[in-house]
């Protein structure tokens, strides 16, 4: 998952619904200077962290290309919804859909162009 995920952001996700995500900005292996743990244990840390950062990476994927398609809040309550299901419009209301659909695809294109000029994304 971890090898074939950038590929899909890069290759069949490339649009304008998900500006490029750097998959640094999910890892947190800062475990391993640590002291106290010997080396299997910061062993298990080089793992945990690159599978948490490889399951954060993969969320924020799904979560910018839900924004951009299909930007309703599900029916039923979900355990651990992303951040970005928030702002979404209710489910069964049509009309905040259509009206509120161009400014979720907007917000995507204009943080793409932000990003491309150095500045930071929301």
């Amino acid at each position: 998952m971890g090898i074939a995920q950038p590929w899909d952001v890069h290759v069949s996700l490339r649009r304008p619904w998900t500006s490029c995500i750097r998959q640094g900005e999910a890892e947190f292996a800062r475990n391993l200077v640590l002291p106290y743990l010997t080396p299997f244990e910061k062993l298990n840390c080089v793992y945990c962290s690159y599978a948490t950062g490889v399951v954060a990476y993969v969320r924020e994927v799904t979560a910018r290309t839900e924004q951009y398609w299909c930007p309703i809040r599900h029916a039923r309550p979900i355990r651990s919804p992303h951040g970005r299901d928030r702002a979404f419009v209710d489910y069964g209301d049509a009309s905040a859909y259509r009206r509120r659909l161009p400014a979720f695809r907007n917000e995507r294109r204009h943080a793409r162009r932000r990003r491309r000029v150095g500045h930071d994304e929301p």
